[in-house]
């Protein structure tokens, strides 16, 4: 806020000039300021207006940000203490879908992907083309950490896929988000098991 450039000092001034003034009459010319009035005067409204200025820097340089329509980026808390890993435990899983074949490719998706490794994640389907199609889940230098997977809702489906709900967080580009997905795998004709896809 700007202060007033007058104060006490100034309006006594003032005041003893304009009594002066009406002392001598009213057809005589206003009596000027004493000199040592006068320089007072304008010292107190040279340094009343060296004081609005330093308050209006303080204030522009306090918030840089004052009078701008762009949202400032706020960090996600929770990207702090964010920790990637492994916590879901697959060699513990129980289900008789879920053989020794299924448990490696799990593990080795899943450590794939905590370690940004593209071309592990890629060597676990088929052919080409399908891995090339999640590709998308290494953008934004993400972090995975992998927390549940659900063994009581494994599925195998008509087409012999066997499904595995996966859970866990994501931190991308600075926030976190948590994921649940279905992990697709599959035995092809040679009698080898792939992943196939993630839903």
């Amino acid at each position: 806020m700007i202060k007033p450039w007058f104060n006490a000092a100034m309006t006594a001034v003032l005041l003893a000039g304009l009594l002066s003034a009406c002392k001598d009459g009213q057809d005589e010319e206003p009596a000027a300021l004493p000199a040592s009035a006068a320089a007072e005067l304008s010292a107190v409204g040279s340094a009343a207006e060296d004081s609005a200025a330093a308050e209006a820097s303080t204030h522009d340089s306090a918030d840089p940000a004052a009078g701008s329509d762009s949202p400032s980026e706020t960090p996600d808390p929770a990207a702090l203490n964010f920790k990637e890993g492994i916590v879901a435990d697959v060699q513990a899983l129980d289900n008789p879908l879920i053989h020794s074949d299924i448990k490696e490719l799990l593990d080795q998706m899943m450590k794939a992907m905590v370690e940004g490794d593209e071309q592990a994640f890629y060597s676990l389907f088929p052919n080409s083309e399908s891995a090339a199609y999640f590709s998308f889940e290494f953008e934004g230098s993400p972090k995975y950490r992998f927390e549940e997977i659900d063994e009581g809702a494994i599925q195998k489906d008509s087409e012999g896929r066997v499904l595995l709900p996966v859970s866990g967080r994501v931190q991308r580009d600075g926030q976190v988000h948590e994921f649940s997905w279905a992990v697709y795998f599959k035995k092809d004709k040679e009698g080898v098991w792939h992943l196939i896809a993630l839903d």
